[in-house]
């Protein structure tokens, strides 16, 4: 009996993994609907801090992505109806100005007016039709990491968002090679060995 609730607890676990992997499959080379807004050529988003993802954040948000220490980028359009906050190391994190191609394509704009293409591999990004509280911790610790106080008028413009996108670059990341493609694989290796030691009780 105990046997057969964990084959089906496992075969469930397989199942939902497998619909995760479908989903990361499409976002792999999609942009998410929520999240083609972005596109609006008559909207740059700014880089307004950048610096080390917080302890705080860590231990609240259990985001299994991240490691602490891992680097981050807080970015805003003018308007700044949204933030964009830019996790793991990435090469948008030395423009000052972004603006979205395609969901693995970006036009960086250097301080001093130049600009270029760059291009990613492996990104996820999550748009949030609503203000998310990741943003408000993040924005604070940027702004008391790189300034020393609290209070700024980044975290008062923060809290008039009405929308919020975390992005992920995992091209030199270990974090990022264990997808979900690969976790039904590993996932499906270990359903076998259990079965099968389960069948021996």
């Amino acid at each position: 009996m105990f046997g057969l609730r964990l084959r089906l607890l496992l075969f469930m676990l397989f199942m939902r993994i497998l619909r995760e992997a479908n989903t990361y499959k499409k976002q792999e080379f999609e942009l998410p609907e929520r999240c083609k807004y972005l596109k609006d050529p008559k909207e740059m988003l700014h880089q307004k801090c950048k610096g080390k993802f917080p302890l705080v954040a860590y231990t609240k948000f259990r985001d299994t992505f991240m490691k602490q220490d891992d680097r981050m980028a807080l970015y805003m359009p003018d308007s700044l109806k949204y933030v964009m906050v830019a996790l793991k190391e990435s090469e948008l994190h030395n423009c000052e100005s972004i603006q979205l191609v395609e969901l693995k394509e970006y036009v960086c704009y250097d301080m001093n007016g130049g600009k270029r293409t760059i291009k990613f591999e492996k990104v996820r990004m999550y748009c949030f039709p609503f203000h998310i509280q990741i943003t408000d911790d993040l924005t604070h610790e940027c702004v008391l990491e790189r300034d020393g106080h609290q209070d700024s008028q980044l975290e008062k413009d923060m809290l008039r968002t009405t929308a919020g996108i975390i992005h992920y670059i995992f091209d030199n990341d270990e974090t990022g090679r264990l997808m979900p493609n690969q976790r039904v694989v590993f996932v499906l290796t270990a359903l076998l060995v259990l079965a099968n030691s389960t069948r021996k009780l």
